[in-house]
């Protein structure tokens, strides 16, 4: 019986693994969107920004706050809206 328990905790563990990396490699566009999503709402619309939303979704916080307000976003709204690219990336 306890053989039985370990190897269903072990095919379990596994497949969550799985589940998570299939999960990440299938956000690789919705980490953007979430930046890009935000940004609209605020009443941005600017394919500028959409390439800094594209580098925050790389993982690069700085970048994507250095191309958002280069191209005359608030540094509130531009962390923000990194920080939802790169926290979306990194889930």
């Amino acid at each position: 019986m306890r053989m039985t328990h370990r190897f269903a905790a072990a095919a379990g563990s596994l497949a969550l693994a799985l589940a998570g990396v299939c999960y990440t490699a299938s956000t690789a566009h919705a980490d953007a969107q979430a930046c890009e999503e935000y940004l609209t709402q605020k009443g941005y619309e600017d394919p500028a920004l959409d390439k800094g939303c594209a580098t925050g979704a790389q993982g690069d916080l700085d970048g994507c706050i250095r191309i958002m307000t280069e191209n005359g976003l608030e540094p509130l709204t531009a962390g923000t809206a990194c920080v939802l690219a790169v926290q979306t990336a990194a889930a």
